[in-house]
């Protein structure tokens, strides 16, 4: 009987280890398998599925917690940052290059 794995990301998002598929990698040609997690969005509970390679502690694919329906769009994510930097220069904490700007 196979144990099942799991991940818990910071959010507490749990991924489940549902596959394992084999890849070839571009670079050099030679085998590996990468390992397909599967986990739940947070917004609506529609099961995700997300793909890491095998060694996968710290990966970054850990971080979605959504599903292709429910992801920001790149146009979303650079509004945000835009009024992350506009809120940070208005309070005088904005730091870019070890520089401080007000």
């Amino acid at each position: 009987m196979k144990k099942e794995i799991s991940v818990t990301n910071k959010r507490g998002c749990v991924f489940t280890l549902t596959d394992r598929q084999p890849y070839q990698r571009k670079r050099d040609g030679s085998w590996t398998e990468l390992l397909i997690w599967t986990s739940n969005c947070i917004v609506c509970g529609k099961p995700f599925a997300i793909k890491t390679p095998s060694n996968y502690e710290n990966n970054g694919a850990f971080a979605l917690i959504h599903c292709d329906e429910h992801k920001l769009t790149q146009d979303e994510i650079n509004n945000r940052r835009r009024q992350g930097v506009a809120a940070a220069k208005a309070a005088g904490k904005y730091k870019k290059a070890g520089r401080v700007y007000a």
